[in-house]
């Protein structure tokens, strides 16, 4: 439960962050949409608790919802077991983190490039792009539309977090 906390607090830091391009961007000739995914959740995905039980299994823990009076922009954030976790801002899909490589029917979890929790560092750099790795993480931006990083340890993909920019769900 320590861990779970810790992790979430981080999440909730790097999700307050503005996401500025620090390092080389992703080429424009590539659909964003289609690489800000997990699987078939991509981010802007219009909310939608039947398929993320079918993919993710049972809520782990009650759901954090969060309003912003003054933006009327309401947040929530579900939290899945294996420390998979999906949030929304008004009902849109902008935040999916994953720590396990299946899902509930032992289908895998990638990304569309076909990378996993579990998938080598060359595994990465191959369908990425070289990247220097920074504190234990490779990040790669796609300008106006969000992120993808992946947690690094002992040269295999330990977590992958897929952010998109405010205006998810603007298509």
């Amino acid at each position: 439960m320590k861990r779970l906390f810790i992790i979430f607090i981080g999440l909730v830091f790097i999700i307050n962050l503005e996401i500025k391009p620090i390092n080389a961007e992703i080429s424009n000739s590539q659909n964003s949409r289609s690489e800000l995914a997990i699987n078939s959740f991509h981010i802007g995905d219009y909310f939608n608790m039947g398929k993320l039980s079918n993919v993710f299994g049972m809520l782990k823990v009650p759901a954090r919802m969060d309003s912003n009076s003054s933006s009327s922009r309401r947040e929530i954030t579900l939290f899945f077991n294996d420390t998979n976790i999906a949030a929304y801002k008004n009902d849109f899909l902008y935040m999916i983190f994953i720590q396990t490589d299946k899902d509930i029917k032992n289908n895998i979890l990638s990304t569309p490039r076909g990378i996993h929790v579990g998938s080598s560092l060359n595994e990465v750099l191959s369908m990425y792009g070289e990247k220097k790795i920074e504190d234990g993480n490779l990040f790669y931006f796609y300008p106006n539309r969000g992120s993808i990083s992946f947690s690094i340890k002992e040269n295999k993909v330990i977590s992958i977090m897929i952010l998109g920019m405010d205006h998810a769900g603007d298509d």
